[in-house]
């Protein structure tokens, strides 16, 4: 594209209809070179970008131009660039991604070929892009059901555990301990009757092998789940890394469920 178009740099970002965010996805210079990527940024923030996605239409940007869209104007003023062509990528009438081309050294008016040319390609990497959307989506669930399976597999193996405590300190920590490994979690506490325990955070491996510690600022989610437990309620909420997926919510139910039987026969011998 640079290079039938003699621009500098040409970008391929992603747009996120559920969180209104384009994501870059690559961006690569005049000799085919990748350049490291744009951080990820909400449509609202460029209005022109905006006006591209949902008109689906090409717009050229000048930095001369005191019409155009200011936001955009002063990011080609940071990065010292003269212009910049937005196309939209659509498929099956829906706007999935932007190319964005990049002229350093002048402002430019493209001519109708360019444009014809700039829209036969965007075409094609709009199928393109929708295909490795489409396989990117069916490896995270192929991914997810195998860590949902270990994970099964895990809150298994750990019931009769769970049942085998004698106090409510002991159940507390091994449900927490539980929770946290199953769900692969950075952390994770389990409170009842007054008391709670915490897990200890979920280690991970460097490339190296060496055992490093998140923090639990790192968390993107946190999950929590609630049982009876003679009437003392039971609850445990733990750290995820990202977004729960599918099947953790109901994981946790599960195991907060085993745990608060455990808890109600523990009370009742208590009270007997």
């Amino acid at each position: 594209m640079t290079g039938l178009l003699d621009c500098d740099f040409c970008a391929v970002s992603e747009y996120d209809p559920s969180s209104r965010v384009i994501r870059m996805l690559a961006d690569f210079d005049r000799s085919g070179q990748r350049r490291p990527d744009w951080e990820p940024y909400p449509v609202s923030r460029f209005p022109v970008t905006a006006q591209v996605r949902g008109e689906q239409r090409i717009e050229v940007v000048n930095v001369s131009d005191p019409r155009a869209d200011a936001a955009m104007l002063s990011t080609l003023r940071r990065f010292g660039s003269k212009s910049i062509m937005l196309v939209p990528l659509v498929f099956q009438d829906r706007p999935i991604g932007l190319l964005g081309l990049v002229d350093l050294e002048r402002e430019r008016r493209y001519s109708r070929q360019e444009l014809r040319i700039c829209r036969t390609v965007a075409s094609q990497a709009a199928v393109a892009l929708n295909n490795a959307i489409l396989f990117d989506r069916l490896r995270r669930r192929s991914t997810d059901v195998s860590q949902l399976c270990f994970a099964i597999e895990k809150v298994a193996a750990a019931l009769p555990q769970l049942a085998s405590q004698s106090t409510l300190a002991a159940l507390l920590r091994e449900t927490a301990a539980v929770s946290c490994e199953a769900l692969a979690a950075i952390s994770a506490v389990a409170s009842c009757g007054g008391e709670s325990a915490a897990a200890p955070r979920w280690p991970e491996r460097t490339a190296g092998g060496a055992v490093t510690t998140r923090s639990d600022s790192d968390a993107a989610n946190l999950l929590t789940t609630a049982a009876d437990a003679g009437g003392r309620g039971l609850t445990i909420s733990v750290a995820l890394p990202a977004a729960p997926a599918d099947g953790q919510s109901q994981l946790l139910t599960l195991i907060c469920a085993a745990a608060s039987t455990a808890a109600d026969r523990l009370f009742r011998h208590l009270d007997a």
